[in-house]
């Protein structure tokens, strides 16, 4: 082959290559919650006040070429994080979304979840992801990846605000 022919040959190869990309429809799953995950109750009584999403448009993360939406994501987390803390009310404080994205990792699919949480004049960040093998890049393999990330997040902002009971929060009776 000449070079004028190969260079048609790559041509045209890389334009059926955009072609695919420009075809490929964003997978939009419905919002995992943590009913039913064993989540150790805070040891003092929290309120939370509000979650806001701090992410940019594009934080929603990719699956291969495929972009990734969870429908609700402050939803899902306000009310993992309420059912996290039980009934008790004590000092106030609020969530905000940093990240919260699906991404690939070699040949499985995992998900992200950073929170920054603010106590009184203090603010910290919390971070779950899945640990799990979920190979098919399905609703529902993307759903159990998001759930996990949730239960690990709520995990570890339990653990953080259990680390300020006493200094800002009253013993719960």
């Amino acid at each position: 082959m000449s070079r004028p022919d190969l260079r048609l040959l790559a041509t045209a190869a890389l334009a059926f290559a955009l072609a695919g990309c420009a075809s490929v429809e964003p997978l939009a799953i419905a919002a995992p919650d943590t009913r039913g995950v064993s989540i150790a109750a805070p040891r003092c009584a929290w309120s939370l006040d509000s979650v806001r999403d701090a992410r940019s448009a594009e934080d929603q993360g990719r699956v291969g070429l495929r972009a990734v939406t969870v429908e609700d994501v402050t939803g899902m987390i306000a009310a993992a994080t309420r059912e996290a803390l039980g009934d008790a009310h004590g000092p106030a404080f609020s969530l905000e979304l940093l990240k919260a994205y699906a991404a690939t990792r070699r040949v499985s699919e995992m998900y992200v979840i950073a929170l920054r949480v603010h106590v009184g004049d203090e603010s910290f960040i919390v971070r779950g992801q899945s640990t799990g093998m979920y190979w098919t890049d399905s609703e529902g393999g993307l759903r159990d990846a998001a759930r996990e990330a949730l239960a690990n997040t709520m995990r570890e902002l339990v653990k953080s605000l259990d680390s300020r009971c006493g200094s800002t929060a009253a013993a719960s009776p």
